[in-house]
C-alpha cells in the first residue's frame, strides 16, 4: 500500500486503498487498482497532500455506469485491454478504397492441406505429367528417328 507519510512528526498521514509500491515502479503500478479514483474524498485527500502549481479539477469515477471494469480491475487488466471497453468491429472496403484510392487491391486467403487434397493434387499432377508425356514423347522419337534415316540414307560423294 502507498502511505503518505509526515516525516517531520514521525507519523502516517493517510493510506492511499488500491496504491501498491515495491522495487519496481511499472510492477508495482500495474498491480495497483483505481479504487481511489472512486471515492471521492480519497481523491480531495490526495490533491491536499500533492503540491502542484495549478488547481486540477478531478472527479471521482462513476461505479453505476456500465463498465467492463470494476473498481477493484487492476492497471494491468485495463492495459492487456488496451483500455477499451468494447471492440466495434465494421469493415467498409468502399470507404477505404475511395479514401486511399490504392492502383492495386489483393487480399491472401491462407488454408490448411488436409490429406485428400494433398492426395487429390498429387494425382492431377502425375495424370497431367501423364497426358502431356503421351502427346509429346511420339513426336519427340519421330523427329529423331527422321533424322536419323536422314543420316543414313544421305549418300557421301565419291573422290
Amino acid at each position: 500500500m502507498i502511505l503518505i507519510y509526515d516525516y517531520i512528526n514521525n507519523q502516517q498521514l493517510f493510506i492511499v486503498p488500491g496504491f501498491y509500491t515495491g522495487c519496481y515502479v511499472v510492477e508495482s503500478s500495474l498491480q495497483s487498482t483505481l479504487e481511489c479514483f472512486y471515492d471521492q474524498q480519497c481523491i480531495d485527500k490526495l490533491r491536499g497532500y500533492i503540491s502542484a502549481s495549478s488547481s486540477v479539477n478531478v472527479t471521482v469515477l462513476d461505479a453505476s455506469l456500465s463498465s467492463e471494469y470494476s473498481m477493484n480491475s487492476t492497471i494491468k487488466e485495463l492495459v492487456d485491454n488496451l483500455m477499451i471497453e468494447q471492440w466495434n468491429v465494421s469493415s467498409d472496403f468502399e470507404n477505404y478504397y475511395n479514401e486511399c484510392q490504392p492502383i492495386q487491391c489483393t487480399y491472401t486467403f491462407e488454408t490448411k492441406n488436409d490429406v485428400i487434397y494433398i492426395v487429390t493434387t498429387l494425382f492431377g499432377v502425375a495424370g497431367g505429367l501423364t497426358t502431356v508425356l503421351k502427346l509429346v514423347v511420339p513426336r519427340f522419337v519421330n523427329i529423331i528417328a527422321y533424322y536419323v534415316r536422314k543420316q543414313r540414307t544421305r549418300v557421301v560423294p565419291e573422290i
